[in-house]
């Protein structure tokens, strides 16, 4: 149609469906504008996170980069990611993560970015629930959302011991505000 229509909604859920394209306003000001997936994955600060529901904004410190590879110490757990960014040794950054993008699996495999993890709180809501992780060892809370058919199929209320994955491409790398 070639059409261009601006709508303007606080609803993630409304413009995730409606949009190609997303502009996040705050106080009057653009924040970022690009394509959806890029917007609601790849935030470029905080605000933008918050803005549209990134629920793990992790603190840390890039201790290692290999080309556009990072890894970074958030309060003792290692994570792994990759980001074009400007970012060196020693900056403070922020990893994000969307809870819907967070694994569970039952057994501790050797692959990067897995913590184990107990659940702290658990709220249903519908088509899904919403799962705080404290970790075992070192690291910050996490929060997953997990639709309820794999709820049910790895049957999550059996148990509160699980080992988290945050798959490296999952996660966004920022410089620190």
């Amino acid at each position: 149609f070639g059409l261009t229509v601006l709508f303007v909604t606080h609803d993630l859920r409304e413009a995730h469906l409606l949009a190609d394209r997303l502009a996040v306003f705050d106080q009057g000001r653009i924040l970022q504008f690009g394509p959806r997936e890029e917007v609601f994955r790849r935030p470029v600060s905080r605000r933008v996170a918050e803005l549209t529901g990134v629920a793990n904004v992790l603190r840390g410190v890039v201790v290692a980069r290999n080309g556009e590879r990072v890894e970074v110490d958030v309060s003792g757990l290692r994570l792994h990611a990759r980001t074009p960014e400007a970012i060196g040794v020693g900056q403070r950054v922020e990893v994000m993560i969307r809870a819907e993008r967070i694994n569970l699996r039952r057994v501790e495999e050797a692959m990067p970015n897995v913590v184990a993890a107990e659940i702290r709180d658990e709220h249903a809501y519908g088509a899904g629930h919403t799962l705080w992780f404290r970790p075992l060892g070192d690291g910050p809370e996490l929060e997953v959302d997990l639709p309820s058919r794999p709820y049910e199929v790895l049957d999550v209320a059996s148990r509160k011991r699980w080992t988290l994955e945050l798959p490296p491409e999952d996660l966004h790398v920022v410089a620190a505000d």
